[in-house]
């Protein structure tokens, strides 16, 4: 089980779990701050005794390793961090080149004063009559989103195969390389791409390819 985000993360290895439902809990802390990503990984060890209710390809091998993965976003309510501004003018109304001023006092949700940073601008009152200019929530626009920024995972469980598998399909695959006439059959496999290759596709001319 693993969680965090673009900041931090933490990872849980359970010991062994029983079959069944199984409940697991775990503490969620500042690596989920602004959103995480969780994912769960559940591995199951190879089983002699494992089988399928239904009949299955030779491809598939139920008593092998096997792996269930499942990933969400968590989304981690914060405290309140908004902030109150009163705005006190010491004239309502001012000459042109007269000087002015005005008193800000900011508040949390509870009501104590805290520390703020403060930005002032001066309009035409007939600009914002063409083009109002609305309040925005500046504690949640300049909020991180940190979820989004989550690590990746891969998993090797995709390339198991036993070799009972391996060995049918090489031997599917040449009983058609065989009944092709402009094919050979000692084409290699490679398994790391799980493609054939020949060097015939490197020939420099199409008199050498034949």
């Amino acid at each position: 089980l693993a969680w965090g985000n673009a900041l931090s993360r933490s990872v849980l290895v359970t010991e062994p779990l029983p079959p069944g439902h199984v409940e697991i809990n775990f503490r969620v802390g500042g690596e989920c701050v602004g959103g995480c990503m969780l994912a769960l990984h559940l591995a199951a060890q190879a089983d002699d005794d494992r089988t399928l209710p239904v009949p299955a390809s030779p491809l598939l091998e139920p008593r092998a390793p096997m792996l269930a993965s499942f990933s969400m976003g968590v989304d981690v309510r914060e405290a309140e961090r908004r902030v109150s501004v009163a705005v006190a003018l010491d004239e309502s109304v001012a000459r042109p080149g007269e000087q002015s001023g005005v008193t800000l006092t900011l508040t949390d949700a509870s009501g104590a004063p805290v520390e703020g940073e403060v930005c002032l601008f001066a309009v035409d009152k007939s600009i914002l009559a063409l083009r109002p200019h609305p309040l925005a929530p500046l504690s949640s626009v300049l909020s991180p989103q940190l979820r989004g920024a989550s690590y990746a995972h891969r998993s090797s469980y995709s390339s198991l195969v036993s070799a009972a598998a391996l060995n049918a399909t090489a031997g599917r695959l040449a009983d058609l390389l065989a009944a092709d006439p402009w094919v050979s059959v000692s084409w290699p496999l490679d398994p790391s791409r799980g493609v054939v290759t020949h060097s015939l596709f490197e020939s420099a001319t199409v008199d050498d390819a034949l």
